[in-house]
């Protein structure tokens, strides 16, 4: 089962040579009493493996992380007779390497995290209250994990467990909607939702931007590292999940800009799905789109004079509007309509061939250029005209 799931996500070219490193391991390789692995995948593609060993008195967690490049990640927790977290220590290394690009070192005292964290060699301590807070480090799940395990315990219909993220604390919902099913968010405030056993141990889990984690018995975290970085040297690794695309054109006498970040289909739903309906999107991943002129130009039905805006888009089933926002340097999901001056109707037109990354562009047809914006085997455009 974990080779067939790994495999799949990686693609046909790497089946024979990750043959051999996803052989399950034998119970004598692992920890007797509470072990297992995770598969983390964005789509279809495998993003984060992970996996962990829990003994009485403390819980290391190791995982390799694909984007942009190969990073090897491990946490080990300590834990007190009762259960409780005492310490937490996070290292951060590149492949190789014997040094950690990041330490973050946790001790839990009373009510309070002392956090230490050093880079390039240098330490900075800060405390913050942190009272029963479940530390979340690197690309882990099992934190969460462990929050759904102590919600289990409490045995109430919603609980709220307190996640110590950065350098704050998060109170996370966890919410039973079934007798094997939780809805619960991340520290961001994202939704989840994740199938558990009888004591709260994740089996399964997925968010709306179709990130899934499945549970695995075990795997050869070593050699699937080694394979990883092999990729990465050749040319072939993952690169970024959402890759910054910068583009310029000279057109009747104005010079214009867009830069926004640039998402890949990954086998997932787009329009109506990993973009919803009757929202406001951020047209892109991470910061919102930018769009920059010298002189003032019609976007469709909108003037925008020299300067630079955000652009969103609101979708729905037939109908799209390009959203112009005077907001700038935001990320793409801090919208504010009362900073809009302006939204216009979009021409549709369906593709046959489908566009795996989302893509904006300016051209010219018959000497007009328009806004074309194009992800899936949708395709949309407004005339941009200098003035």
């Amino acid at each position: 089962m974990p080779s067939r799931l790994i495999m799949a996500a990686l693609g046909s070219a790497s089946l024979a040579a990750l043959a051999a490193s996803l052989v399950v391991q034998p119970v004598s390789a692992q920890q007797r009493a509470d072990s297992a692995a995770f598969i983390v995948r964005l789509g279809v593609d495998t993003t984060v493996v992970e996996r962990y060993v829990r003994t009485a008195d403390r819980i290391v967690i190791e995982g390799v992380q694909r984007a942009p490049s190969t990073t090897l990640h491990r946490l080990t927790l300590t834990t007190d007779a009762q259960g409780a977290i005492t310490s937490s220590d996070y290292t951060l290394l590149q492949p190789g390497a014997s040094t950690p690009v990041q330490r973050r070192f946790i001790q839990f005292q009373g009510d309070s995290a002392i956090i230490t964290t050093t880079q390039a060699g240098t330490p900075r301590t800060q405390r913050v209250a942190a009272r029963d807070a479940i530390p979340l480090a690197g690309p882990f799940y099992t934190p969460y994990e462990l929050a759904l395990m102590r919600a289990v315990t409490r045995n109430t219909p919603r609980s709220e467990i307190p996640l110590l993220a950065g350098s704050g604390v998060v109170a996370i919902p966890v919410e039973r909607v079934g007798r094997d099913t939780v809805r619960l968010e991340n520290q961001f405030g994202e939704p989840m939702r994740a199938r558990i056993d009888a004591q709260g141990r994740l089996l399964n889990l997925s968010t709306p931007a179709f990130t899934t984690v499945e549970r695995l018995r075990w795997i050869d975290l070593d050699a699937l590292a080694a394979q990883f970085a092999r990729r990465d040297e050749v040319g072939r690794g993952m690169g970024p999940l959402s890759p910054r695309q910068t583009f310029r054109i000279a057109t009747n006498r104005a010079n214009l800009w867009l830069d926004y970040s640039r998402p890949a289909m990954r086998g997932r739903p787009i329009w109506g799905a990993l973009v919803p309906w009757g929202a406001v999107w951020r047209m892109g991943a991470n910061d919102a789109a930018h769009f920059s002129t010298d002189r003032t130009v019609q976007i469709g039905s909108v003037t925008v004079t020299p300067g630079t805006y955000t652009l969103f888009l609101l979708p729905e089933q037939n109908r799209w509007q390009l959203v112009i926002n005077r907001a700038t340097g935001i990320s793409g999901l801090e919208h504010d309509p009362a900073q809009d001056i302006g939204r216009t109707e979009m021409t549709l037109e369906t593709v046959p061939r489908p566009a795996e990354l989302f893509t904006m562009q300016i051209e010219e047809v018959q000497g007009i250029p328009r806004l074309v914006v194009s992800w899936d085997r949708v395709r949309g455009h407004v005339p941009l005209m200098v003035r």
